[in-house]
């Protein structure tokens, strides 16, 4: 296996792509929703490269939260794809995390008017506000953003996406 080819062995990786990118995104919607249940999933391996799951797709939604639909696909290295989609009670959300795709809005009252820009979701530092948090922490000056009990949310969370695993 090549160097670059390292995400497709689990005993280096811990799972793949889904498992390093995707903890990232329920992370997030944790962070932006609170604790999230999962409705339905389906994961599994369909390019038959390596041992980790290459595609993964979930319906989340949790008391008082919004419906979430997840969809990753990683099965075509050049093309991977991963979108998000939240539908609230006024309207929809759907974007991907990791790239520049367009944000596209859904207002079910007047689909014309725009709820966001996508300017808003894109900063010089994608990092900076988090960073400064944990310095900020480690000043005693703030509370953390990120927490253990998120951190293990996140981890059941993706656990119960993985075990939905179907052999292509």
């Amino acid at each position: 296996m090549k160097c670059a080819d390292w995400r497709l062995d689990p005993r280096i990786s811990g799972g793949g792509l889904f498992v390093d990118l995707g903890s990232h995104v329920l992370d997030l919607l944790d962070f932006w929703f609170g604790p999230l249940e999962l409705e339905s999933s389906l994961s599994g391996n369909k390019s038959g490269r390596g041992k980790v799951a290459d595609f993964a797709q979930a319906r989340l939604s949790g008391p008082g939260r919004p419906s979430i639909e997840l969809d990753f696909n990683f099965a075509k290295p050049d093309e991977h794809q991963e979108r998000l989609h939240i539908q609230g009670e006024k309207g929809s959300l759907t974007f991907a995390v990791f790239n520049l795709d367009p944000i596209k809005v859904e207002d079910d009252e007047d689909p014309s008017k725009p709820l966001v820009s996508d300017e808003t979701f894109f900063a010089e530092h994608v990092q900076q506000d988090l960073l400064e948090n944990v310095m900020d922490c480690l000043r005693s000056k703030s509370e953390p953003w990120a927490t253990p009990q998120a951190a293990l949310r996140t981890w059941k969370l993706m656990e119960a996406i993985l075990k939905s695993d179907v052999r292509q």
